[in-house]
């Protein structure tokens, strides 16, 4: 019914006046490296290695809406019995961004959307303004394992997340379905955004192996 984080209508061209580092990464023009493929399939490899070796690993994702009114305040999960903490914190974040026409006049919403004081955003007119919410996401990662595996894991994460960012176009808009008009490297370069991106890794090696879809394939189906 709506376009994905939007509140216009599905089918409604827009576009959006977010101010852009030069570090910015976009989907839509990403650009795979010669051996993604094999850099792929000996990630997804290590991410075997590692299942044989360690123990259960138990990820919480908090992923709150920009803006959102007089929400409650969000609580990081406590650790699990028999678990220690191993990497928590802020990852992956979207600012909110208004939206335009391709005459570059402000579109008007299906809706109104309140802000942080609980006002609706209107345009000058008074009609609801269009907006695409913002995301702001929060990983806490548990894990029991030995502690040399733990190394390996920070490894995997690293190498996972500088993969992402040169993937083919068609699998890089569907892995950042979220984050389609791109965001900076440099602001989301944390230990938690690398954790946020293994996981969503992770997930697609696990996807693959059950359906046993081609790399690609597997690829798609996963998305943050």
């Amino acid at each position: 019914m709506y376009e994905d984080g939007t509140n216009v209508l599905t089918g409604t061209e827009f576009r959006t006046h977010s101010s852009r580092t030069t570090d910015w990464y976009l989907p839509s023009e990403s650009r795979a490296s010669a051996n993604w493929e094999e850099r792929w399939n000996k990630l997804k490899a290590r991410f075997e290695t590692i299942v044989d070796e360690c123990r259960p690993v138990e990820t919480n994702l908090i992923q709150t809406r920009i803006p959102a009114f007089a929400r409650d305040s969000i609580v990081p999960p406590a650790i699990p019995p028999g678990l220690t903490l191993l990497q928590s914190g802020g990852s992956l974040w979207l600012e909110p961004a208004y939206l335009f026409g391709t005459d570059e006049k402000p579109l008007i919403g299906a809706f109104a959307v309140k802000g942080a004081h609980g006002k609706p955003l209107l345009n000058d007119d008074g009609t609801p303004r269009a907006l695409r919410f913002g995301l702001f996401r929060q990983h806490s990662l548990f894990r029991e394992l030995r502690e040399e595996t733990d190394t390996k894991l920070r490894e995997l994460a690293r190498d996972a997340t500088a993969l992402l960012y040169t993937l083919p176009e068609a699998v890089a808009l569907s892995i950042w379905r979220n984050w389609l008009s791109g965001f900076s490297r440099g602001q989301n370069a944390t230990d938690a955004t690398a954790v946020d991106v293994s996981v969503q890794i992770i997930a697609t090696f696990i996807t693959s192996i059950i359906a046993r879809s081609p790399i690609v394939g597997g690829l798609a189906a996963c998305r943050t």
